[in-house]
């Protein structure tokens, strides 16, 4: 008798555990997640930064001069392309302008008399 009341006392605590569990399990499985997960990085702040709070500079081997003259020359650059290539198409319609209608006299040679 003496270990079945010792089976049944161990019963009893993990039936409580288990009640326990599914009852709180709501708050358990968050502690759970925070206790054994990794943390995620900390968030930069003022008091950790290196500089007192001041905003992280990039780092530029030019100056602000030398980089505007930078864009003004590559600006240059695209316009003087978008301008060659307005130039070749102009070029390529009035081509095609002009032998469509030297096609359409050689077809027609009776307009040119008649016209004439």
């Amino acid at each position: 008798m003496q270990y079945l009341n010792i089976a049944f006392a161990l019963l009893a605590f993990l039936a409580w555990g288990g009640l326990f569990f599914v009852y709180y399990r709501e708050r358990i499985i968050p502690w759970f997640v925070n206790r054994f997960t990794r943390d995620k990085p900390p968030k930069a702040s003022e008091e950790n930064s290196l500089f007192g709070g001041a905003a992280p500079l990039p780092f530029k081997y030019e100056t602000e001069e030398q980089a505007k003259e930078k864009r003004e020359k590559e600006i240059a650059l695209i316009e003087a392309a978008l301008q060659a290539e307005k130039e070749a198409a102009m070029k390529e319609d009035e081509d095609t302008h002009t032998s469509s209608s030297v096609q359409s006299k050689e077809d027609n040679p009776s307009s040119e008399k008649t016209s004439s």
